[in-house]
């Protein structure tokens, strides 16, 4: 089962939608098309298979995650700030706003409404990523 299998199959589709009153076609569009982008980008920078210099950004994405092992809680509005971090290492500060505007115009959304989704995706994103072992874990761990 593939990453945003996984994502629609635990209820945060249906959470945001609800959330952010937008149809559940919408929030899997937006989903579909940040977490890839967010997989891609941190594959990236920690370089699978690279080296002991990559050590650090691992250990950083790792500690977010170990912050955030309950369920998202989309009823706390300080969630997306405390995700920020996270985020920021899976999508620069510079590049998300141009981000945002592409997949809002794809989605058929605010690009508002996809920069609140962005810090809840990072964090599906990333936990994926550790869950499948591609954070230099063991699989299933």
């Amino acid at each position: 089962m593939g990453l945003l299998d996984q994502i629609q199959g635990s209820g945060v589709v249906e959470q945001l939608s609800k959330k952010l009153g937008i149809s559940p076609e919408q929030a899997t569009k937006v989903l579909s098309e940040i977490v890839p982008r967010l997989r891609s980008n941190l594959l990236g920078k920690i370089g699978i298979g690279g080296g002991e210099s990559l050590a650090p950004l691992v250990a950083q994405i790792q500690q977010e995650i170990a912050k955030r092992t309950a369920a998202i809680d989309l009823d706390d509005d300080d969630a997306p700030a405390k995700a920020q971090g996270l985020l920021g290492s899976a999508l620069p500060d510079d590049e998300q706003d141009r981000t945002a505007e592409e997949i809002a115009r794809a989605a058929g959304v605010s690009p508002d409404v996809v920069r609140k989704i962005m810090p809840h995706a990072a964090i599906l994103t990333a936990r994926g990523l550790e869950a499948d072992g591609q954070l230099g874990g063991k699989k299933g761990s």
